[in-house]
């Protein structure tokens, strides 16, 4: 599915570079006001042993993603973000960091699972994104907090796609209902500036 700007949708990636791969979903809402989302496009890049991923190759490469369904701003966490942010500057892509610690993570993994409940998400049959789903837990901190857990393989990875999937979720549920309040302009109050007939003081 093509996520196009008539669109609620959203974006999350996550950055892995030496064993971990580098991850980027794209998330929307086909019918605007349904509260109903589809996973319509990711991509995994991952980094061959003893081969590490450019960051600016990765950059590049999301990038194309992103402008392919008119997404200008990407939310991602802690790791590498600076490096992120220099990397997307140039194809005019903002980063934004996602909630971070446990707290954060939870309420993404969480808002995921509730979408999944209530039928609201439809994923793609792709192996590993369904394999790296199925793999995640939770466990109970003292104090009442809940640590989310992916199983590591035995080269270290772990659930790369899923953290850019929840992380999409999240933005697009915190969009959807978190509407920006940006000013409405008269078109004619514009024409009139433009023309120099309106002057402000």
């Amino acid at each position: 599915m093509l996520a196009n700007r008539y669109m609620a949708r959203a974006a999350a990636c996550d950055l892995g570079l030496v064993v971990n791969s580098s991850t980027l979903v794209v998330a929307c809402e086909p019918v605007t006001g349904s509260g109903k989302f589809v996973i319509a496009d990711w991509i995994e890049l991952r980094p061959a042993p003893g081969v590490p991923l450019k960051p600016s190759e990765v950059a590049r490469a999301f990038a194309l993603c992103l402008r392919k369904h008119a997404i200008d701003l990407v939310m991602a966490d802690g790791h590498y973000l600076e490096s992120l942010k220099e990397n997307l500057a140039p194809f005019r892509i903002g980063v934004v960091p996602l909630p971070g610690g446990i707290e954060g993570k939870f309420e993404q993994y969480n808002l995921t699972r509730t979408t999944f409940h209530e039928s609201r998400l439809a994923i793609p049959n792709d192996g590993r994104m369904v394999e790296q789903l199925k793999g995640v837990t939770s466990r109970a901190n003292s104090g009442g907090s809940f640590s989310i857990l992916q199983p590591k393989r035995r080269d270290g990875s772990h659930g790369d796609i899923v953290s850019a999937l929840v992380g999409a979720v999240w933005a697009l549920e915190y969009a959807r209902t978190h509407p920006r309040q940006g000013r409405t302009f008269d078109p004619e109050v514009i024409r009139l500036a433009f023309a120099g007939e309106l002057r402000f003081a």
